[in-house]
């Protein structure tokens, strides 16, 4: 773990976050659309979802709901014991374009996907979601529990928060901390509108965007040896 002088990221780490929650917005669209309402970043979506559907007896439907929670929690588990290690952050991501390129071809496979069901749909979210979980585990690695991609509602509170402070002149790194989770709301925002304008003009299985930007992170970061 990377020790801070202070809460903020640094420049190339805020990039990196911004870059891996830009993917989180954008799959978990295309997971929203393809999945038939399952969130592959969104765990307290799909939270909700099963507790709805576990007071309606619908145990069927409670069960796809709780599977996206289990898979994330170990997707965050396993790469966290990942990043850990040397050469940790290319590993991960490395591990990420492996599972996106599957989620890809399978769904382009199945085509059409708007409602996949047995081994498609279990396959597609099991890519998906662990996808998620490692790249939420990357996110907390390099910066604070605090700042993750699943945590928009808890970003936004954390704005609400750093602006008081600003206001009452408190907090010294406010500025700071409100333009980090603005720009990180942001990047979620915009990559949940770019797959959704693309799922709506080409489809919702065009992931190759993704993988490209996992490999430029690859390769960005190949000479860094900060997170080794």
């Amino acid at each position: 773990m990377i020790n801070h002088s202070s809460s903020v990221l640094l420049l190339s780490q805020r990039r990196l976050a911004m870059a891996l929650i830009f993917i989180a917005g954008y799959v978990d669209v295309v997971g929203y659309i393809t999945l038939s309402g399952v969130f592959v970043s969104f765990m307290s979506g799909n939270s909700t979802t099963a507790g709805l559907h576990l007071g309606r007896g619908q145990s069927e439907v409670f069960a796809k709901a709780v599977l996206p929670v289990i898979v994330f929690v170990l997707g965050v588990g396993v790469g966290s014991r990942i990043m850990h290690r040397r050469h940790g952050l290319r590993l991960v991501l490395l591990l990420q374009v492996a599972l996106l390129t599957t989620f890809a071809v399978i769904s382009n496979s199945v085509m059409p996907i708007s409602h996949p069901r047995g081994d498609s749909w279990l396959i597609l979210t099991l890519t998906s979601v662990f996808a998620m979980g490692l790249q939420n585990a990357i996110v907390r690695h390099i910066g604070q529990d605090s700042v993750g991609l699943t945590y928009i509602t808890g970003m936004l509170a954390a704005l609400g928060s750093h602006l008081a402070a600003w206001l009452d002149r408190s907090e010294p790194q406010a500025r700071k901390h409100i333009s980090l989770f603005i720009s990180l709301w942001l990047s979620f925002i915009a990559g949940a509108t770019v797959s959704s304008w693309i799922a709506l003009k080409i489809g919702v299985t065009l992931l190759p965007p993704l993988i490209m930007l996992l490999v430029l992170l690859i390769l960005d970061f190949r000479r860094s040896t900060t997170l080794a």
